[in-house]
């Protein structure tokens, strides 16, 4: 009987074998690690506002994932892709990175895809030209090479990560695989980055242009009060001057000449309430909303026989107290003077609800026709002459930016069980949101 070796039994055979295994089991491992590290810093990347520190960081970290000698980020700077930028190095002086092996010379800001050569200098694929070889490259021995596209959320190619290394077939797929989590990763942080920054140049000019209204808004109102004190001055002195020989005819038109420049006075107030409204915030604090009612009352002073009722529980939320009041003072102010009754009545309730609370002023005078609910939310709008019923037109105007600006919203209730008059409803969250 002949005995026949197995190859299996061959020791060289199994150490190579062994070897293989060994070898791919730390591939493994270290793609394990790199997605491990991966992970733990896109939350990192996705937080990272400055856009320098962002592709400085990316750059560093695809280079040390990959295992390459050199790392570079080469972005466009125009929208033809014909002109690219530096903005990251490792491994690398910025002089060096700058010349060798750029990533505009292969396919990768075309939109084509990956570009990974194991060898630079024996390279016969078909499209060996993308890739070319500068003198440099030979002076640093490059061999290894990998560009990977920087892809923004509309698929546009607005940078590449570029890899190099001095021995050959170091980018394996599984490096490509990795570098290309980490370039997804990457385009969705510039863009973040970008609209955080878009965001607060935004913020920045508005704020800026606020200061130029608030200061605009207030020369302006000082300017428009002056002469309006002098006519009123003026009428005052007039009717002191003519004391008791002055004519019914000339007290009627003096006295219409002061009630016009008051109301102008209070129009410039309520403009000047209006502008401020949402951008003038105060810190939110602890408000019983009985207590305010009672307080808006008491400072709105309704004459016998006019009535104020709080029917039923009123909550308690955290809010800006003085903002939540000037919604009080202007919507129980519209009930008592545009009520077309001296006895009218107006009773405030609220509901609590999850979130939120909702509120109504009600009351039971002539009311606001259906036509005109959403009208009387408009600057200026009056059902009634101001000479009947003196208003500037600004109250609902002020209620509705207010309610809006804390969160809420206010609307007119039109439903036929709300019977005669007019119920204004408002919601208010119970946390500032």
């Amino acid at each position: 009987m002949v005995y026949r070796a197995d190859v299996s039994d061959d020791p060289d055979h199994l150490r190579r074998e062994l070897a293989v295994l060994q070898g791919r089991l730390a591939e493994v491992e270290h793609e394990r690690d790199a997605l491990a590290r991966l992970a733990a810093f896109a939350p990192k990347l996705a937080a990272q506002h400055d856009v320098s520190a962002l592709v400085r960081d990316v750059t560093a970290l695809a280079t040390e994932l990959a295992g390459a000698s050199f790392g570079a980020w080469f972005a466009t700077v125009d929208e033809l892709g014909h002109r690219y930028a530096l903005l990251a190095n490792a491994g690398v002086s910025r002089e060096d990175a700058l010349r060798f092996s750029m990533p505009y010379r292969s396919t990768v800001f075309d939109g084509k895809g990956v570009v990974r050569v194991n060898d630079l200098t024996t390279d016969e694929r078909p499209h060996r030209s993308t890739v070319q070889i500068t003198p440099l490259d030979r002076d640093l021995g490059l061999k290894s090479y990998l560009a990977v596209p920087v892809i923004d959320r509309a698929g546009l190619v607005i940078g590449a990560l570029m890899l190099a290394h001095t021995s050959p077939g170091v980018f394996t797929a599984r490096i490509e695989r990795i570098i290309l989590g980490l370039a997804a990763h990457a385009g969705t942080a510039m863009d973040n980055a970008r609209l955080y920054g878009d965001a607060q140049r935004l913020i920045s000019e508005l704020e800026r242009t606020n200061s130029e209204l608030d200061q605009f808004t207030y020369a302006a109102s000082h300017d428009l009060r002056a002469p309006l004190r002098g006519i009123t001055n003026l009428a005052t002195w007039i009717e002191e001057d003519l004391g008791t020989q002055i004519p019914a005819k000339v007290t009627d038109h003096l006295n219409l000449l002061k009630n016009r420049a008051t109301r102008m006075d209070r129009l410039i107030n309520s403009l000047l309430e209006l502008a401020r409204v949402g951008r003038s915030r105060q810190q939110p604090e602890r408000v019983d909303v009985t207590e305010l009612v009672h307080e808006t009352i008491d400072l709105l002073s309704p004459e016998h026989p006019a009535r104020v009722l709080i029917v039923g529980a009123m909550p308690t939320l955290i809010a800006e107290r003085t903002a939540m009041q000037q919604v009080l003072l202007n919507l129980i102010g519209n009930a008592l003077r545009h009520a077309g009754r001296p006895d009218v009545e107006v009773r405030i309730t609220a509901i609590d609800r999850a979130d939120e609370i909702e509120l109504a002023v009600s009351d039971n005078g002539v009311g606001i026709p259906r036509v005109h609910h959403e009208r009387v939310w408009q600057i200026f709008q009056t059902l009634s002459p101001r000479d009947v019923v003196e208003s500037t037109g600004t109250g609902l105007a002020i209620v509705r930016k207010q309610v809006d600006a804390s969160g809420g919203r206010a609307w007119i209730d039109d439903s036929p069980a709300v019977g005669p008059g007019v119920t204004v409803r408002f919601t208010w969250p119970k946390q500032k949101r």
